[in-house]
């Protein structure tokens, strides 16, 4: 089964791609979808995730949403007042990792979960680690819980392996989860976060003056990770530390999704496709379509113009036809999966 997710709490389902119905279900907790904004979904652990914000940018909750068909959701618990939405989710090593922000200046939001419902955030762990001492009501905050800018540098130190404070801000993109660590891309950023001895790592993998141009999508699949991004540009990396040199693209071409097949990456971009059996070298196919989220299964490609109101579907990623949506309502999409559902 494929799930869409969206703005203004939509859900959509479709059986082969082609054909999509609504899903009406609404969370229980918050009295409604309107103020819900979904930016991510994925299938993990024999259910879908899907992560976002409950209100807008500059004053957004982060929320998720769990489903096992795909139409009846149930709602996380209350993640009001931390600061920043979820912009982006994975699953490995058995727990779920969602990631955000609030538009770059209020710091990171992160979270775990075993089941996508019931999260620990970033401010839990920073209490978990803080020595007790500097655990006073002067340092919360309504966004932080722990508003660790303002900690003594002692403070600071007792902290310093478990979070980079200066580079742990920013706007995330996308996470994957292999070779034993979750890679983080975003805005002039890779980063790789683990989960050791119930301490959360972070570690951002290049120097400040060799920023790479943003990266947009990332997949791991074949022992690689591959990440795309501005003006065709992909590289690759066996451990999410060590990068490549970029395959050059186009200007414009931007690589807005990359995923695996089963045999071949397809990394799909403004006006191109490119193919790789290896990761490493590509076919580029030129096409006249301006596709952005894609997901694949079952042999076939879906494919957005989101955040936007088209969806998509493809045999090949090259050739796009227009899905069928019900009409009766407009609706926004960002984002979708699919799921062995059954």
């Amino acid at each position: 089964m494929f799930v869409g997710l969206g703005n203004q709490g939509l859900r959509m389902v479709s059986d082969d791609g082609r054909r999509w119905e609504w899903v009406d279900a609404q969370p229980k907790k918050t009295g409604g979808g309107s103020r819900i904004q979904f930016y991510d979904v994925i299938w993990a652990d024999n259910r879908f995730v899907g992560v976002g914000s409950l209100g807008y940018t500059g004053g957004a909750d982060a929320i998720s949403m769990t489903s096992e068909d795909g139409r009846e959701w149930q709602s996380s618990q209350d993640l009001r007042d931390i600061g920043g939405h979820f912009y982006a989710v994975a699953y490995g090593n058995g727990f779920f990792l969602a990631m955000g922000g609030n538009g770059g200046h209020a710091g990171m939001t992160m979270g775990t979960s075993q089941n996508g419902w019931e999260w620990k955030l970033m401010e839990q762990y920073y209490r978990d680690y803080l020595p007790e001492k500097y655990r006073k009501s002067e340092l919360q905050t309504k966004w932080h819980g722990i508003n660790v800018r303002k900690l003594p540098k002692e403070a600071k130190a007792a902290l310093k392996e478990f979070v980079d404070f200066d580079d742990a801000r920013g706007h995330i993109r996308q996470i994957v989860y292999g070779n034993g660590r979750f890679v983080a891309i975003g805005d002039q950023q890779r980063n790789s976060v683990t989960l050791n001895n119930n301490a959360l790592k972070w570690k951002t993998h290049q120097e400040k003056e060799e920023l790479p141009p943003p990266l947009i999508s990332i997949v791991y699949a074949n022992g690689l990770f591959v990440a795309g991004g501005m003006h065709g540009e992909r590289y690759w990396s066996e451990d999410g530390f060590t990068w490549s040199e970029p395959v050059k693209g186009e200007i414009g071409e931007h690589v807005n999704s990359i995923v695996w097949t089963g045999d071949r990456f397809v990394a799909v971009a403004n006006y191109a496709t490119f193919e790789s059996a290896d990761g490493k070298t590509w076919d580029k196919i030129a096409t006249d379509n301006l596709v952005r989220r894609v997901s694949f299964g079952d042999g076939r490609y879906i494919g957005t113009n989101g955040p936007g109101d088209r969806v998509y579907w493809s045999t090949n990623a090259i050739e796009w036809h227009d899905a069928e949506v019900p009409d009766e309502k407009e609706f926004y999409i960002r984002t979708t999966t699919h799921g062995a559902v059954g």
